[in-house]
């Protein structure tokens, strides 16, 4: 599996957990995570080595950050996942799995 790709279904798992137990407190994982996966996503296609630096600094100062309208960040998860052209069949049925709860959460 592709790093972006692994980045991206963790966030998704989170994703999935926060909608279903309502629990804001993992939107700054969930974050950490899609930052991550862009960060991969442009390695791959550029070549260039910016992973070490980008992926240190997604990290730093997530444990605090929360959302009252996570919503937004799982629309944007699903987003980036979109953009990174998601391959797995397991990430694709997460990402199916995430969207219908979302949508059956509004």
């Amino acid at each position: 599996m592709r790093l972006a790709e692994q980045f991206i279904k963790d966030a998704l798992f989170l994703s999935l957990k926060m909608i279903n137990e309502n629990d804001p407190s993992l939107v700054g994982k969930i974050w950490e995570n899609v930052i991550k996966a862009i960060v991969a996503f442009a390695q791959e296609k550029s070549g260039k080595d910016v992973l070490a630096l980008a992926l240190g600094m997604a990290s730093i100062n997530v444990e605090g950050f929360r959302s009252n309208n996570y919503k937004s960040i799982v629309k944007e998860t699903l987003k980036v996942a979109d953009k990174i052209g998601i391959q797995d069949e397991e990430v694709k049925k997460l990402y199916q799995e995430v969207k219908d709860n979302l949508e059956e959460s509004e």
